[in-house]
């Protein structure tokens, strides 16, 4: 559809002898998703949001005759579960080291505190022996 809109054949046909070689041509397709297939011929792949259903948007590149791969397609939800399940496991590995800082800020604590009464020792002892 987008090479017939622009090739010579579509363009004679579609305009009289009147209209102007610049004249703007209209597409009443939506627009939002229009800047999807725009992303999808620039790159060869797209992520949609989850507003834009892939058969929506497969829908538009089939109206406009473009050939795709729908494994290039990946859907909103489909992106969405994937951050999901990211998302998932760094709150486990966070979980996890957080744990662990906390362990250690026990033993930290524990050392400290020896550390502590073992220079109150030593300063009895000094005392004594001075």
């Amino acid at each position: 559809m987008l090479s017939r809109m622009i090739s010579d054949t579509w363009h004679h046909q579609q305009t009289s002898a009147s209209d102007s070689d610049d004249k703007p041509i209209f597409i009443d397709r939506s627009g939002d998703i229009f800047q999807h297939v725009l992303e999808y011929l620039r790159y060869g792949s797209v992520v949609l949001p989850m507003s834009i259903p892939t058969e929506m948007f497969t829908r538009e590149l089939e109206y406009y005759l473009l050939e795709y791969d729908a494994s290039t397609i990946t859907d909103g939800e489909e992106r969405f579960a994937v951050l999901k399940k990211e998302h998932a496991t760094m709150k486990e590995k966070y979980d996890a080291m957080k744990k662990e800082c906390d362990e250690l800020d026990e033993v930290l604590c524990k050392v400290e505190e020896k550390l502590m009464r073992g220079l109150e020792t030593q300063k009895v002892i000094e005392g004594n022996y001075e």
